[in-house]
């Protein structure tokens, strides 16, 4: 993705955040964004290839986690 994700190894091997790649059903060898979870399942950031906003589609995708998931631990 070219984004400054591979910082945060330190933090991931630690077990204090989580990152995860948002990809589609029907296209899952493709990386639409990248999300950064923390423990208590908190969306720190949520970026598309080389830093930008995630596509309309993949933003969809993480609002719709956030109001689902986020906290629910």
């Amino acid at each position: 993705m070219h984004n400054c994700v591979g910082g945060y190894k330190e933090r991931v091997a630690s077990g204090s955040t989580q990152v995860v790649y948002i990809r589609k059903i029907d296209d899952i060898d493709k990386s639409f964004g990248t999300m950064e979870i923390s423990t208590r399942e908190t969306i720190i950031q949520a970026r598309g290839k080389y830093n930008k906003d995630l596509p309309e589609d993949a933003d969809a995708f993480v609002k719709d986690y956030k109001q689902t998931h986020e906290g629910w631990l």
